[in-house]
């Protein structure tokens, strides 16, 4: 085998990038593309999958291209609400050559705006939902800060119970039985997204699409959990500080908070500028999430889904999105999907199937939150290699206006993350910048803060 590499080597090495074999092109790859295979340093672990509208029906771990289909029902019922009918688009007719790309779509944010009047006296609510380009609080974070730094606010808003990828903001653990629990420990999850082994057989997964459930009979001493939360401690930014904890559970479990001065259900009060917090549950239940945050000012979830394609919000029980929204009185959700099924997508179809599915997700949380603005962040540009060259996957820019088209349509907020970078073949300029790793698809860190920065200057410029 290293013979076999060291002769290939060799020829990389000695044959031109371009030949001519009588009619034909030979291309040949040079060392120089070989090589450079520098590690993404944007996340522990930057693979990319692909995945369905079947709930993201594949593993974490399986990369294997998923075709689009549409078995999904047309019409979801509500216990409390008139059922909601959903249009559909047909595939073959993905007219989005004669879309108003000159429109302002922050027009459909003004109840967000209005708003952001009143964050001195209640507290507003930003749900920021994505695939893994916003895990570790990536992106999010710099539209947190921004929102926070100009309307008050602080805490990081909702974490999961278990916190299984670490993030840049807070630092959580969890105790059972006096140990301190690993990533793959912990009580037991479900995930609406990702593998199909953590899959629940109801829609009961709350407004972060996971659950963790407190029940000795699944995992042993999950009835007697103890939380730890601080600050980072490394910034005096406005998410490291809190004077409010509320708990998104059901069950019957008790819960005792160290530093909690009053209890209205499931708020506590702590007091002004807490950065650490030690929570007690006891009981056996369903934990959905746990927010850090302020009685007036501005939260921002952040929400990430690895492997989403963003087509789950459906298969969420109604009252389980519904009932937070409203709680936490969230008047802006931001959706940011799209790149995971890119390297998959060859054909305008297939692009219209795609769009069809996100058209039913954002009419469904229009329904739920019909008090929110809605904004979608379409994919970042992302390079592949073909004909020896990295080039923008070619449906990108399709995608990308026919994402436009269907904010329109839907009167929701656009914002072209492509476009902000720079359009085609920007990815390539942001990796030699070091904004982007060395898989062209993810930002690093610096990348990625650059990138929230853009997202919260457009949200800015029009409030």
């Amino acid at each position: 085998m290293l013979s076999c590499l060291a002769v290939l080597a060799l020829i990389c090495a000695i044959m031109p990038k371009e030949s001519h074999w009588a009619d034909n092109v030979i291309h040949t790859p040079q060392l120089s593309e070989i090589l450079e295979l520098e590690q993404d340093t944007c996340l522990a672990d930057s693979s990319f999958y692909a995945d369905s509208d079947h709930i993201d029906d594949m593993a974490v771990n399986d990369a294997q291209p998923i075709f689009l289909t549409d078995d999904s029902t047309s019409t979801i019922v509500s216990t409390t609400a008139a059922p909601v009918s959903y249009s559909t688009n047909e595939a073959a007719n993905l007219a989005i050559d004669d879309v108003d790309t000159t429109l302002d779509t922050r027009i459909y944010l003004r109840d967000f705006y209005n708003a952001l009047q009143y964050a001195s006296t209640e507290a507003i609510r930003v749900v920021h939902y994505g695939d893994s380009q916003i895990e570790e609080d990536r992106l999010t974070t710099q539209v947190r800060r921004a929102l926070q730094k100009q309307y008050g606010g602080g805490g990081v808003g909702i974490i999961p119970l278990h916190q299984t990828i670490p993030t840049r903001t807070i630092w959580q653990s969890i105790q059972i039985n006096g140990h301190t629990q690993q990533i793959n420990q912990g009580p037991k999850r479900y995930l609406v997204y990702g593998p199909k082994s953590m899959r629940r057989s109801n829609s009961l997964y709350g407004p972060m699409g996971q659950v963790a459930l407190m029940d000795n009979n699944l995992v042993a001493g999950s009835e007697d959990i103890i939380m730890q939360i601080n600050g980072t401690g490394k910034n005096k930014n406005s998410e490291s500080y809190f004077n409010r904890i509320r708990i998104v559970k059901s069950g019957n479990i008790d819960v005792s908070v160290n530093r909690a001065s009053e209890q209205h259900g499931d708020v506590y009060t702590v007091p002004d500028s807490t950065s650490s917090v030690t929570i007690h549950l006891q009981g056996k239940g369903e934990i959905y999430g746990i927010s850090l945050e302020n009685s007036t000012g501005v939260m921002v979830d952040n929400i990430p889904m690895r492997g989403s394609s963003g087509a789950v919000f459906t298969s969420i029980a109604p009252s389980e999105l519904q009932d937070y929204f409203q709680a936490a009185n969230t008047r802006l959700i931001i959706l940011q999907f799209g790149g995971n099924i890119m390297p998959y997508t060859t054909t305008r179809q297939q692009v219209a199937q795609y769009i069809d599915q996100m058209q039913r997700q954002i009419q469904y949380i229009k329904y739920l939150a019909p008090h929110s603005s809605i904004v979608f962040v379409g994919p970042s540009d992302m390079s592949e290699r073909r004909d020896g060259q990295l080039q923008t996957y070619k449906m990108i820019p399709v995608m990308d206006r026919a994402l436009l088209q269907m904010a329109i349509e839907e009167e929701i907020a656009y914002f072209s993350l492509y476009q902000h970078m720079g359009g085609k073949g920007s990815m390539i300029t942001w990796k030699e910048k070091g904004l982007a790793g060395g898989d062209y698809v993810h930002f690093t860190r610096k990348g990625a803060d650059k990138a929230g920065e853009m997202l919260a200057d457009w949200l800015m410029e029009q409030q």
